[in-house]
């Protein structure tokens, strides 16, 4: 976690195996960070990391509740 000067940044690498045998606990970490006000995704596939998908999740929540209102 670091603060961003709206509030925090939250940044989560999930390292899973590929095929049909990976864990599906990764769709809820989506979907717990996709509550953020701003978001992003990075995927790497197992073809590019010997075999193992890789990717890296963010999210920006605002500590100023004002900042989501536009006021």
């Amino acid at each position: 976690m670091t603060t961003t000067p709206t509030g925090y940044r939250i940044t989560l690498a999930i390292n899973r195996p590929g095929g049909p045998g990976g864990s599906g606990d990764h769709r809820a970490v989506l979907a717990a960070l996709a509550l953020g006000d701003r978001w992003g995704h990075d995927y790497s596939p197992p073809s590019r990391d010997h075999g193992t998908a890789r990717e890296l999740v963010w999210s920006e929540v605002h500590g100023d509740p004002r900042s989501s209102d536009g006021s």
